[in-house]
């Protein structure tokens, strides 16, 4: 009959297979991988807070330029260089002041400050359309006034 090997025989009384050693590097490897995901964790999480504050500074600013622009619209002056120059210079003031405020890092304060230089620029540039416009009509109100001035002197003469 076959002799089944016995345990103790398949084994070398006295060797080591894990040291404590290694026991204690897992933990500790572990507890290293863990403090490298909750610093993840907290990272996204300051993105999301800058990309919010970014996104309401943003909000704040265009509607603060679209209320001046609409005010710039309805007043009577809108055809001088002075009062778009005046409201640009105002845009980029205010532009000034929303990036000063905004409280994340560097390069979340890059992307705002891009953000709101371009949309500073396209409500320059829609106060210029509007300059312009505003031009056109008055040249156009003047040669129509100066052309039924004209009718009205050849009609007496």
């Amino acid at each position: 009959m076959s002799k089944l090997p016995i345990y103790e025989q398949q084994t070398v009384p006295g060797s080591v297979r894990a040291s404590g050693q290694e026991f204690g590097a897992g933990v500790v490897q572990a507890q290293g991988q863990l403090g490298g995901v909750v610093a993840d964790i907290g990272l996204q999480m300051q993105r999301r807070q800058d990309v919010i504050e970014r996104v309401q500074l943003t909000s704040e600013f265009d509607k603060w330029a679209q209320d001046s622009l609409t005010a710039l619209n309805d007043t009577g002056d809108i055809s001088t260089r002075a009062t778009v120059e005046q409201y640009t210079n105002g845009l980029r003031e205010k532009a000034a002041e929303i990036v000063k405020r905004h409280g994340g890092g560097s390069s979340s304060r890059a992307e705002l400050q891009a953000q709101i230089e371009n949309q500073a620029a396209q409500y320059a540039k829609s106060a210029t359309a509007a300059q312009v416009k505003a031009q056109q009509t008055i040249i156009g109100n003047t040669v129509e006034q100066k052309v039924n001035e004209l009718a009205i002197s050849a009609t007496f003469a």
